[in-house]
């Protein structure tokens, strides 16, 4: 189940990363600090939420990541189609977004419960 994660994220990121320039960012604003912590929070709470509704831990580990990455997607989504002015799909906000599942995940696996 590890595998096909792992490999299901490199091949839905690396295009998305691939397919534009990504400039180097010199000032970290306040934004993409909110992306690694909504991410993080959201990750670990779909993890605490799926542990506490009897999924094992293989299962919640694999849900609460791709939960968390499903959020970071959706709110570059809503940027994109509905936000006035629109602003884009913003690559390095989902890249903070995966800082903050990558340390969610951390945590999961170092202590779980």
């Amino acid at each position: 189940m590890k595998k096909i994660l792992i490999i299901l994220l490199f091949v839905v990121l690396a295009p998305i990363l691939m397919a534009q320039e990504i400039k180097p960012v010199r000032k970290i604003g306040k934004d993409k600090y909110y992306h690694v912590a909504v991410s993080f929070l959201a990750t670990q709470a779909a993890y605490v939420t799926m542990r506490s509704s009897g999924a094992n831990i293989n299962d919640s580990r694999v849900g609460s990541l791709m939960f968390g990455f499903s959020v970071g997607v959706g709110k570059e989504y809503y940027d994109k189609k509905y936000k006035k002015p629109p602003t884009g799909f913003n690559k390095m906000d989902l890249f903070f977004d995966l800082i903050g599942i990558g340390l969610a995940g951390f945590m999961i696996h170092n202590y779980q419960s």
